[in-house]
């Protein structure tokens, strides 16, 4: 749900439908030692209704899940949103029920919907904001002579019936373009949506794509049926719905070329028919920004954005295109894989980076390019690529690794050849952005808490959080994806910090892609929960990521994550029963040596477990440290030689678990209850020194 217009992020929920098109998922129970809390609570988010709602309404939202002890209010991602609890007749508050004011003016586009409880704030939800009205599906809409009568250009939202299937009608005219859209995955539903577009005699006449739109245009007034349900005829509160029916514009894909922009979609004002999806025209029309950013406010999708359109679907592949350095190409891929060449000039010595953006940006594709040397007789191979190595696990994010980068040196003076296709040779011409300049000083960042690794015969997927207790410290692990072989060190701030909270630094070293972002919580910190803005110099702020849904077995179950719109923070009004710091600012040691570092352990609520810390921020190194019970001080030792550390600034965290008895500071009637605690240290800075020569 959200378009990252700096690299390769993308649209992530339309990414996230697709993959879980390709990929059918057997879902299953939850195991109870799953569900069972065995850590520090954290509220989780399963469900939330209705999963759409139009700008200038009061909604009433019902939510469902775990330990949503003492939830005040909704978090949305589009500013402006207005909540407020649900109050009975004695004015005491509905539990998990609110009321939402959606400010006219407010961007229609799904969005990051959150619950702030006792303990912090909840993984997302997607909810649409939509300028359509709104119905909710009957549960009796199960047959068709039973169907839901709606009206075009409106909402309908529900969720699928188990086992059958829900019905909606509506009255079309001849020759009236009409759009269903349906994307479950913005809405983090496991509805794999099966939608057929009926005549009155059930005859079927279209159905949804893959790409979530059922295109068609009436051959005669009449009444006509869509029939919905899941693919597997699964169906619960956790396969919501919502299908956009419109005659209006759809557009799908944007070139921001300044002040003129080109869009392609279907019913675009003065759109002209361009490149086909599914066998469906889509319309290219060129216009001013400012009504090009009019059309979108409106738009029913959230589309693809790219830089200025270098090229329009339908040019001649076989001819090679000259590449004007540095500038990026942005262009169209041919249909059923055919190739695109483009050459360019280098001299010898010359670096240059090759990279392509195109699945990183939701798009299905799986590009490849080979580099060849042109020769007087034929062009010479050099080199190929494909995807690109993944900083991240399957259950962090996907950012794209599809997307190839090649880090070409000319070893003479010549002209070069770039051949590029997509390998998904039965897929539509879909866009891309091609670029080969020298290294640059791009990055985008992605925030995620940090957790301890799993063992590796765990199966299981959980949904991290990071609740901050007040006088304690929370760890983000914040990933750096580079652009252009930018390999820099990036230093990591924070702004938008709740009172109370404060930002305890963070630092990706250079040629690194992981770092570690800490954020400490005095004692008189009070229960928050929102979005931060956390970034690195030269960049804009770090979006976040998640599972979407919890796993029992990875042999079972598919893994789900898609990006967030926002990095949030939860602030719980409960003491930390543990504080780890250093006693110093600075630790210095000249490489190759070894280093103690002492450490200050505050403990609360008769926490007096021992318990063991690992070291993060050392590269892939290992290093722990011991904290004896009851103990106050403890040390941690690094051999810098054994840990292969060389020259340079290093930012560690140190992260395990400890035990302790928790009772909730604001409801004095709870008994208390054994908790596994996540600690995070106060970052410690280390300094290694190059050695001095004799």
């Amino acid at each position: 749900m959200f378009t990252w217009s700096g690299n390769r992020l993308m649209d992530q929920a339309w990414s996230s439908a697709l993959r879980r098109v390709l990929c059918l998922q057997f879902v299953c129970v939850l195991a109870p030692s799953l569900l069972a809390q065995v850590t520090t609570p954290q509220p989780f988010l399963t469900t939330i209704s209705p999963a759409a709602a139009q700008a200038g309404a009061t909604v009433e939202f019902s939510v469902t899940g775990t330990t949503l002890d003492g939830a005040s209010r909704l978090h949305f991602s589009i500013p402006g949103i207005d909540c407020k609890p649900k109050l009975d007749a004695k004015q005491q508050p509905v539990a998990n029920k609110f009321l939402v004011t959606i400010p006219t003016n407010a961007q229609c586009s799904p969005c990051d919907a959150r619950v702030v409880a006792r303990y912090g704030i909840s993984n997302p939800r997607g909810v649409e904001i939509t300028s359509l009205p709104v119905a909710t599906l009957p549960a009796t809409a199960t047959t068709a002579d039973k169907a839901f009568k709606a009206v075009l250009n409106s909402v309908v939202t529900g969720t699928v019936t188990k086992q059958g299937s829900s019905f909606v009608s509506f009255d079309a005219k001849k020759g009236q373009r009409l759009l269903a859209i349906c994307r479950p995955a913005w809405l983090d539903s496991r509805l794999e949506a099966s939608i057929s577009l009926q005549r009155a005699d059930g005859a079927v006449l279209e159905r949804l794509h893959t790409d979530g739109v059922l295109d068609f245009t009436p051959p005669a007034d009449g009444v006509y049926t869509l029939k919905l349900n899941d693919l597997m005829f699964r169906g619960d509160a956790e396969y919501p719905f919502a299908v956009t029916l419109t005659t209006g514009p759809l557009v799908e894909y944007v070139f921001d070329g300044g002040s003129a922009w080109t869009l392609y979609g279907r019913n675009l004002p003065k759109g002209s028919d361009s490149v086909k999806h599914f066998g469906k025209a889509l319309q290219r029309a060129q216009m001013p920004a400012d009504e090009a950013k009019r059309l979108l406010t409106l738009n029913p999708v959230k589309p693809m954005r790219f830089g200025p359109e270098t090229e329009a679907p339908g040019a001649d592949a076989s001819k090679p295109v000259a590449l004007k350095l540095p500038t990026p190409f942005t262009g169209w891929f041919p249909e059923r894989g055919k190739p695109r060449y483009f050459t360019f000039d280098a001299k010898k010595g010359d670096v240059l980076w090759i990279e392509l953006n195109c699945a990183g940006r939701g798009i299905l594709a799986d590009p490849y390019l080979t580099v060849e040397k042109m020769g007087k007789d034929a062009p010479v191979f050099i080199a190929e690529a494909n995807d690109r190595p993944a900083i991240a696990a399957k259950d962090e994010f996907d950012a794209g690794w599809a997307d190839p980068s090649y880090r070409f040196e000319a070893k003479e003076d010549g002209t070069y050849r770039v051949k590029l296709r997509n390998l998904f040779s039965n897929a539509p011409s879909e866009p891309f952005e091609l670029r080969v300049q020298p290294a640059g000083a791009g990055f985008d960042l992605v925030a995620i808490p940090s957790a301890l690794p799993k063992a590796k015969a765990d199966a299981t997927i959980d949904v991290k959080a990071a609740p901050l207790w007040r006088g304690g410290v929370t760890t983000m692990k914040v990933f750096a994806l580079r652009r252009d072989g930018f390999a820099g060190p990036i230093e990591l701030s924070a702004e938008g910090l709740p009172p109370g909270v404060t930002f305890g630094g963070g630092l990706i070293r250079e040629g690194q892609s992981i770092g570690y972002a800490s954020f400490v919580a005095e004692e008189t910190a009070a229960n928050w929960g929102g979005s931060v803005k956390l970034h690195g110099k030269t960049c804009g702020n770090a979006i976040g990521a998640t599972a979407v849904f919890k796993v029992a077995s990875t042999a079972k179950e598919s893994i789900v994550t898609r990006f967030t719109d926002e990095v949030v923070l939860g602030v719980v009004a409960s003491d930390a029963p543990v504080l780890v710091e250093a006693a110093s600012q600075v630790f210095e040691a000249a490489a190759g040596t070894k280093l103690s570092i002492p450490l200050q352990v505050k403990r609360r609520a008769d926490c007096v477990e021992a318990f063991k810390l690992a070291a993060l921020g050392l590269n892939d190194a290992v290093a722990d440290a011991d904290v004896p019970a009851k103990a106050t001080t403890s040390k941690l030792d690094l051999d810098l030689a054994k840990l292969k550390l060389a020259p340079g600034d290093y930012q560690v965290v140190l992260q395990g678990t400890v035990k302790f008895k928790h009772k909730p500071a604001d409801d004095p009637k709870a008994a208390a209850k054994e908790v596994t605690f996540l600690v995070d240290s106060k970052p410690i800075n280390v300094r290694v020194k190059p050695v001095e020569k004799k």
